[in-house]
């Protein structure tokens, strides 16, 4: 049967519907078709490639605003995934017009935002500190970025729709989609590779808008290319070429979006969270959410049965226990969570290209898989925080793939649906039961349900299952009696976990210890973990007690307030937290702030913005406590911050800064910066050797003192504890225009560290 469109535009296309066409070259077309693909695959192209260069660039501009966390990152993701949604929606309604009218409505489309170029952040939205930030937050990057990003995002689909309706040959548009996920692969990997370390934001913001100027010229030569040479050859109604989309398959497109999706947002955060917390790891997940999507479309589906599905699976499975067991590396930890993310999206976004429909309907295709990518990461970033206490978000979608799975693999068999269903329950019980349910566990659910996927033999999987059940209803069971405390809000997951060490109540964020205090009330007004009085941070006080009598005390980064046990009669002391639930927790939980000699402020809100509140010469000792967590607030450590820091200190003032990290040496950029802006710098690493003081929990801890006058340091510097900083004029220095991350990375502990 051949199709009225294709009667009506010279060409022959295949029955039901699939997208599969030949693109069999006319004698005399074929070079005519080659520049054709040339000529549309340059935009689609550059204008993916734009629209991941603006998502970390806006990111970045942000930071100084919101500050800096996996949330914000998600949040923005959410966004620009729901502009996408519109600019697939618009490209959708108008590939019903004639094509004439197509191009001179994709011409105003793209000219219109031209006008807000150079890219810059809209003024009038204030993040006060109060409450969640994601009102405010989205209101600013829709505002800022949004008629630019919306108009980027209409090219896809549109060009596709243009070449389908322009080929002579009935060539297969949907090269055009991998062609714009291999633009947006290079984009995400180009930002902190290339753009970051050798370009100020000023001078990207500047590319980009240039960037963006021949995008558009682009996209209108291919609209003029696209212009019908005969008036009636455009004059039907595509959506009457070929059979309208079933409901099913609508459905299965927003599940097959959706699932990938939400697990690779929810990858992002277990990563950059409760494994390693590494800046810049966001860049993995979403580079093989990609990766995933040029492979399928590429013509290279991937299938559950397939050898090397199968084989994967059982490795998986085997790293998975692996890692359960604590026998595993963060590298083992990175390759199970990343592949589960790779395998998964190949298994999904396989399917979605084996089901695209033909050209006429290829706009709606976009539009529902852009659905269900934007419902998958609203799942993550607004609607599981307000439903979950705990991150379950993303070992809930994990057992859920086990379902997708499954019906990826076309078992018809309904005894082994059902045998299927009771681990799959049971995993469900088990992650709404636990306190801190773990991911890791969560991937032997759907990596299981694919290693059995080829086994025939009943008596095996029902083995199999029945074991599956038993063990995550043991692991629902033990996991039900733990006693934790868990809070979440926009910034963080917070666990109070009781007699974390014996004795010691501990207050916890992903992989990192925030503060611990004692339950014997004798020992509970004594500082312990990186602020013991023995320790660098106790040093300090002790060598200025003389002079600190009536000084004005800063600290940003609360914790669970043990900082406040060195406040003394007369003084005045002030924290700067970025999230509010540090704060009910820290009053909470723990007395610190309650028992401190004086009653500390605390003030919420990004430090550099509630700091500039401050007057200059005010604050005596400014101590930096916030780079030990998931997200390092590149904007806290710039040449132009430790300026404002050093404006709002005295004469003799002196900045602390807490730099333990495991992943990150942060001592070799404050050296830079002190080389740069010739300040006085000592450090001091405490191995925390010997036994704990009066009983006292002691942890190791690495710290930096600054100061304008090395006369404020000379207590410290004829400690011998202390050393001076690094004076090699080759270390790195941030400026609020450019800060090359990847330059201060550990990358040996990143990879090498036991996960935990």
């Amino acid at each position: 049967m051949t199709s009225v469109c294709a009667v009506q535009e010279g060409r022959t296309l295949p029955d039901s519907g699939n997208a599969t066409m030949v693109d069999a070259p006319i004698l005399g077309f074929t070079s005519r078709s080659h520049m054709r693909r040339v000529l549309f695959a340059a935009p689609a192209f550059l204008s993916a490639l734009q629209l991941f260069l603006v998502e970390p660039l806006v990111g970045r501009m942000v930071l100084p605003i919101v500050g800096g966390s996996a949330a914000v990152w998600n949040t923005c993701l959410v966004v620009f995934q729901a502009l996408l949604l519109l600019g697939y929606a618009w490209s959708h309604f108008v590939a019903r017009w004639p094509i004439r009218l197509q191009v001179i409505a994709q011409v105003v489309v793209l000219l219109i935002p031209a006008s807000t170029l150079p890219l810059t952040l809209s003024a009038g939205w204030v993040l006060s500190g109060q409450g969640s930030p994601q009102v405010p937050l989205i209101g600013l990057l829709v505002s800022s970025v949004g008629p630019l990003f919306f108009a980027l995002s209409t090219n896809s689909s549109i060009l596709q729709r243009w070449f389908a309706g322009a080929s002579r040959s009935g060539a297969d548009p949907y090269f055009l989609y991998g062609v714009s996920s291999a633009g947006s692969l290079v984009g995400l990997l180009a930002y902190p590779a290339v753009f970051e370390p050798f370009f100020s934001v000023t001078q990207h913001r500047l590319a980009w808008s240039t960037a963006y100027a021949i995008v558009a010229f682009l996209v209108i030569c291919c609209g003029v290319a696209s212009l019908p040479t005969d008036a009636d050859r455009f004059s039907h109604r595509p959506e009457l070429c070929a059979p309208k989309p079933s409901a099913k398959a609508v459905q299965r497109w927003i599940w097959l979006a959706f699932v990938p999706s939400s697990l690779t947002i929810g990858c992002t955060t277990y990563l950059s969270t409760e494994l390693a917390p590494v800046p810049l790891l966001w860049v993995l997940p979403l580079a093989l959410y990609l990766v995933t999507f040029v492979i399928s479309f590429a013509g290279q589906a991937v299938r559950p049965r397939d050898p090397i599905v199968q084989w994967l699976s059982w490795a998986a499975l085997a790293l998975a226990t692996a890692h359960i067991t604590g026998h595993a590396s963060n590298a083992v930890a990175l390759t199970l969570h990343l592949g589960a993310l790779f395998i998964f999206g190949l298994l999904c976004h396989g399917r979605l290209a084996d089901s695209r429909p033909s050209p006429e309907h290829l706009t709606g295709f976009y539009f529902w898989v852009s659905i269900g990518g934007v419902a998958g990461g609203l799942f993550n970033a607004l609607v599981a925080p307000a439903l979950f206490q705990t991150a379950l978000e993303y070992p809930l979608v994990l057992v859920l793939a086990s379902v997708v799975v499954a019906a990826l693999g076309n078992d018809s068999s309904r005894t082994t649906r059902l045998l299927a269903a009771a681990p799959l329950v049971s995993a469900l019980f088990w992650v709404t039961a636990a306190s801190v349910p773990q991911p890791s566990i969560a991937c032997l659910v759907p990596f299981a349900t694919l290693a059995l996927s080829v086994v025939r033999r009943p008596s095996i999987r029902v083995a199999s299952y029945t074991l599956g059940t038993l063990l995550f209803l043991q692991l629902s069971i033990r996991a039900s009696s733990e006693h934790v405390v868990v809070q979440r809000s926009f910034y963080s997951v917070l666990r109070v976990a009781e007699n974390y060490e014996p004795g010691y109540r501990a207050l916890i964020h992903g992989t990192t210890v925030h503060g611990m205090q004692a339950y014997d009330k004798s020992l509970a007004k004594h500082p312990v973990t990186y602020y013991t009085e023995q320790g660098p941070l106790g040093q300090m006080f002790s060598a200025l007690s003389g002079r600190l009598h009536h000084a004005h005390v800063g600290v940003v980064g609360l914790g669970v307030g043990e900082i406040a046990t060195y406040a003394e009669g007369g003084q005045q002391w002030t924290f700067f937290e970025l999230d509010p639930l540090v704060e009910h927790v820290a009053k909470t939980y723990f007395t610190y702030l309650r028992d401190a000699a004086v009653t500390p402020g605390v003030v919420i809100g990004d430090a550099r913005q509630t700091l500039a509140a401050i007057p200059p010469g005010s604050l005596d000792v400014l101590v930096l406590d916030a780079f030990t967590s998931d997200a390092i607030p590149v904007h806290l450590l710039t040449r132009e911050a430790v300026a404002e820091y050093s404006n709002r200190l005295g004469a003799d003032g002196l900045i602390a800064v807490h730099v333990s990290n495991r992943f990150v040496n942060l001592a070799r950029l404050l050296a830079g910066v002190a080389i740069a802006d010739r300040l006085c710098g000592v450090e001091q690493v405490d191995a925390a050797a010997g036994s704990p003081v009066k009983g006292l929990s002691r942890r190791p801890s690495h710290w930096v003192v600054l100061a304008a006058s090395c006369k404020t340091l000379l207590p410290l510097t004829l400690d011998r504890r202390w050393t001076r900083l690094d004076t090699d004029l080759r270390l790195p220095v941030w400026s609020d225009e450019r800060a090359d991350v990847l330059t201060v990375v550990r990358w040996p502990n990143v990879l090498g560290g036991m996960a935990r």
